[in-house]
């Protein structure tokens, strides 16, 4: 199923009922034609080519199973835009969530799409998994977590000090962590925790990843730590 996180056009108060009407039948028009866009067979195909990359860094080849795919949620993340009633996007910013089985293995995959004016959208591979962290966090975290995975590596094995070949195979949300809970820290509102496995030159270093938010939820910082 697709869940479009936010309203696709915003609607003033002070606008005429009419207007209002008229607003809420372009919305639900950009909706269902981003909706078909979503679902198309090409949009599909794209992101498999993807997943299919993502796999073979994964590991995951080699087998006769055709596999199968699920959305788990699509977010929007800028307003939706169209240049005509037919064809892509044109403007707008999406991510969007697959989880496939293949080879006896379930992975999840994450892409950011940002639409393009020539219609071609422009596709990001996310961190795999169920990572809470928005595309924004994420790229200020993964050098975080790349860091503190190389130097724990580098501890267990002095051989992988120069390993030119690391990234972040997994993250896993954990928990909420509550207004009470001893992990909050100074002025910190709330925040979550997660499991992010990181491949040093195929070995795998398990991260806790703590994400606690300030300034009324509006920032978030992350610390990590290696997991014995």
């Amino acid at each position: 199923s697709i869940i479009l996180g936010l309203s696709l056009l915003t609607l003033t108060a002070a606008a005429p009922a009419a207007a209002q009407q008229s607003a809420q039948d372009a919305s639900q028009e950009v909706a269902d034609q981003f909706t078909q866009f979503v679902i198309s067979q090409p949009y599909a195909q794209t992101l498999m080519q993807l997943i299919a990359a993502e796999e073979a860094k994964q590991g995951i080849t080699d087998c006769e199973d055709k596999g199968s795919f699920a959305r788990d949620r699509l977010w929007i993340l800028e307003e939706i835009q169209f240049a005509s009633e037919s064809g892509p996007p044109t403007g707008g910013k999406w991510q969007d969530r697959l989880t496939v089985t293949h080879c006896g293995k379930t992975m999840t995959y994450n892409f950011l799409i940002s639409a393009q004016n020539d219609g071609t959208p422009q596709i990001a591979t996310l961190v795999p998994g169920n990572s809470n962290t928005d595309p924004q966090l994420q790229r200020k975290t993964v050098p975080l977590a790349i860091e503190t995975a190389s130097a724990r590596a580098k501890e267990l094995d002095p051989t992988l000090a120069s390993c030119p070949d690391t990234w972040v195979k997994y993250a896993e949300f954990e928990k909420e962590l509550s207004d009470d809970s001893a992990k909050l820290e100074g002025e910190a509102v709330g925040g979550w925790t997660e499991t992010w496995n990181v491949e040093v030159c195929e070995r795998t270093v398990p991260l806790q990843m703590t994400f606690l938010l300030y300034d009324s939820g509006k920032r978030a910082e992350a610390s990590a730590k290696p997991i014995d």
